[in-house]
């Protein structure tokens, strides 16, 4: 679980939580060098997969998925830490 006010990255200081489920929680941060807001999702490990095979393919599954979008309003960034 990540804290709020701690840094990832030196980077992106993580402020709030805005939505958790079943395999991950999601983050809102700011990019402290551009000052932009970024959501950052944290993936939490299962103890039964201890490959966390399950989380991998469906983090890929996801990353994708993010990849098709388009949105008139701007372009989604896509990051991995």
């Amino acid at each position: 679980m990540a804290i709020i006010g701690t840094m990832i990255a030196n980077k992106y200081e993580i402020l709030k939580l805005i939505g958790k489920g079943g395999m991950s929680e999601v983050y809102l941060a700011i990019d402290q060098n551009l000052s932009k807001q970024w959501a950052v999702k944290e993936i939490k490990k299962r103890a039964w997969d201890k490959n966390n095979q399950i989380v991998i393919q469906s983090a890929i599954a996801e990353a994708n998925m993010i990849k098709k979008l388009d949105h008139p309003c701007g372009s989604l960034s896509k990051g991995y830490l």
